[in-house]
């Protein structure tokens, strides 16, 4: 069964709750060596970035995503098009415009800070609200020692506000789809372990229970 946005409005808490276990804002750091933008075509994302930017926080920021079939452009360059719009300016901007899933996002990402900046200490990563915690899981696991203290952050936004911004069933699908690699990315090394409440696992059960089909 698909998730269509009639039944959606029926659990409406439960997702709220898997979004709510899924997000996670740090406190930032005064200074980080770079910034890292996952890929996705979600435009916060730039947004959260220029804003650190503009606070002060890095003047490195490394975009990382490949083309997809349904786009024109790399997500890396989508992304780092709304930055200049922001007023970042270009060469503060370093593109990875070959990765095509989360765990690429950070190798590739890590091997040009590396590069660019050597062993470097503090890293902020930057991702969708419900992709945060995945994402520094993601980086705990895979990013090369010596690894650098890592930040997670997002645009501020809520998930109502989300999902009358964005596709609603998309988010669902996706949301639900991250929270059930919480678990299964780290039996194979992709994820440190992290700690998700047991009421954000049952909101997750319910749905998947009542026949909801994740990617």
């Amino acid at each position: 069964m698909d998730m269509k946005d009639t039944s959606l409005k029926e659990y409406t808490s439960e997702l709220q709750t898997v979004w709510d276990a899924l997000t996670r804002r740090d406190e930032m750091p005064a200074h980080a060596d770079a910034i890292v933008i996952g890929g996705c075509r979600d435009l916060g994302l730039a947004e959260r970035a220029a804003e650190l930017y503009h606070a002060g926080v890095s003047k490195l920021i490394i975009i990382t995503g490949y083309q997809p079939k349904t786009m024109n452009i790399t997500e890396a360059l989508y992304l780092s098009n709304r930055c200049i719009e922001l007023g970042v300016p270009k060469d503060v901007l370093i593109l990875e415009e070959e990765a095509t899933n989360t765990g690429e996002n950070i190798l590739f990402a890590a091997r040009l800070v590396k590069e660019l900046k050597g062993n470097v200490k503090t890293v902020i990563l930057v991702h969708k609200p419900y992709m945060t915690l995945r994402f520094l899981a993601t980086a705990e696991a895979q990013w090369s020692e010596p690894r650098p203290d890592l930040y997670v952050t997002c645009q501020a936004i809520s998930f109502e506000e989300y999902v009358s911004i964005h596709d609603a069933e998309d988010t669902a699908w996706k949301m639900l789809g991250d929270m059930k690699r919480m678990d299964s990315y780290v039996a194979k090394g992709y994820q440190t372990h992290q700690s998700i409440p047991r009421v954000a696992k049952d909101a997750y059960e319910k749905i998947i229970d009542d026949g909801f089909v994740t990617r």
